[in-house]
């Protein structure tokens, strides 16, 4: 039988021309996403990616996760989803370390972050049931509230607790059952933290039929005294109106995969109701010794240093950019304490080519653009890790103001990219 090549010239089909269509669009604007290897560039430079104790990387972590497999002997494979063969004293043993670790009474581990986020929230609430979230939210939590059965889905202005306030009033009257209220501890894309404590006494009014779900992808590894997150750090781990915290393993600890922690009423509601958890295979036995092996190592004298190392460099890349005048007139959301620093670029194109020119330079940084934030807000995002050296922020900063400089100079440039 002659297997023939699909004809190029052939008239394609509609799906193929609206696919076709859209990927012209983003293109023409900028927006077209591609995959790109990780650049062998020295690790000092690295200030785009999310491995901010440099655990992903680590040697260490690799040799505890082997011994860890070997202590448990299980084959590698997950062979099922969690409900059906995917279980085993290794997924328990992790779902109760993590519980301890972050003071909550259970914890669920699911595929990742994003399926933590997005299976929570999209089986919660009923219709008589409201969520609000910050508009700044991680797109996987805006995922789950577009596919609740709650009638009232609303968004606030990022955090502004009188928008809040406003928002759960009209809630309130207009539902009868409870009102979800959905915030991050850390904003990745703006690198400031929600007021934790002036939220809680902002919605007492609203007593038990008001939960709150906070994701703490960006503050677990860094915060909290053995790194247990933001909300532990505060002390709001057992609020009342604290309904859930959702925790990502792909940034500060260095793997994959996520948890909801909560209640053990909540862990037996989302074993039933999570479409993303029922239906999902398990993660494979290596990574969960992989995750194991991240916990055991955070209150470790190393991950200490290297959690302070941090700040440390943090508060030295605020002092650098305060020290340019050109670099900090730049600068979103006043800087804080935080590692995550962005600094608003604006133009699609504009963007990328101001990353671009930082990697010839050796420096790996983020360029963020739509549809991850609103057009007219891209940014260049500089995240701090344990790895990065004072001398090698010093120099960004540098090269940063000379390519800003030379932007506004409107020399060698697309015409699409000026200021």
């Amino acid at each position: 039988m002659e297997i023939r090549g699909r004809d190029p010239c052939a008239e394609e089909d509609l799906l193929s021309k609206k696919m076709r269509k859209a990927l012209e669009s983003r293109k023409s604007r900028g927006l077209v996403r591609q995959l790109t290897l990780e650049q062998s560039s020295c690790l000092e430079n690295d200030f785009g990616s999310n491995d901010y104790l440099g655990l992903a990387r680590s040697e260490m972590l690799r040799g505890t996760a082997s011994k860890i497999l070997e202590r448990y002997q299980c084959v590698n494979g997950s062979t099922g989803s969690r409900l059906v063969t995917g279980n085993s004293q290794l997924a328990e043993d992790v779902e109760e370390l993590a519980a301890k670790f972050h003071n909550s009474e259970s914890a669920v581990l699911f595929n990742s972050g994003f399926n933590a986020n997005h299976g929570l929230l999209g089986c919660l609430a009923s219709k008589d049931d409201a969520i609000l979230w910050d508009e700044r939210c991680h797109a996987s939590s805006r995922e789950g509230t577009r596919v609740t059965n709650s009638s009232h889905v609303k968004a606030f202005r990022h955090n502004d607790l009188d928008s809040l306030h406003k928002e759960l009033t009209a809630a309130l009257e207009r539902v009868t059952g409870a009102v979800i209220i959905v915030v991050e501890s850390l904003y990745s894309m703006d690198g400031d933290l929600v007021p934790l404590k002036r939220l809680f006494k902002r919605i007492e009014f609203g007593g038990r039929r008001v939960s709150v779900v906070i994701d703490e992808a960006h503050t677990v590894g860094l915060y909290g005294g053995n790194g247990s997150g933001y909300v532990c750090e505060r002390g709001f781990e057992n609020h009342p109106n604290l309904l859930a915290r959702v925790v990502s393993l792909g940034k500060a600890f260095g793997c994959h995969g996520g948890f909801v922690l909560g209640s053990r009423l909540l862990r037996d509601y989302l074993l039933n109701y999570a479409r993303p958890l029922i239906f999902s295979s398990a993660l494979p036995k290596s990574s969960l010794a992989t995750i194991l092996g991240a916990y055991e190592a955070m209150d470790s004298t190393e991950i200490r240093e290297k959690r302070a190392r941090v700040f440390t460099l943090s508060e030295y890349l605020r002092s650098e950019i305060d020290a340019s005048p050109v670099v900090r007139s730049l600068v979103m959301t006043p800087m804080g304490t935080t590692n995550i620093c962005s600094l608003a670029v604006v133009g699609a194109e504009f963007c990328v080519w101001v990353a671009d020119q930082l990697a010839l330079k050796g420096f790996r940084v983020m360029a963020v653009r739509p549809p991850t934030v609103s057009p007219g807000t891209e940014r260049i995002r500089i995240t701090v890790h344990s790895h990065n050296v004072a001398r090698s922020i010093r120099e960004l900063v540098r090269c940063l103001e000379e390519i800003i400089l030379t932007a506004d100079d409107g020399a060698v440039l697309p015409s699409a990219a000026k200021l």
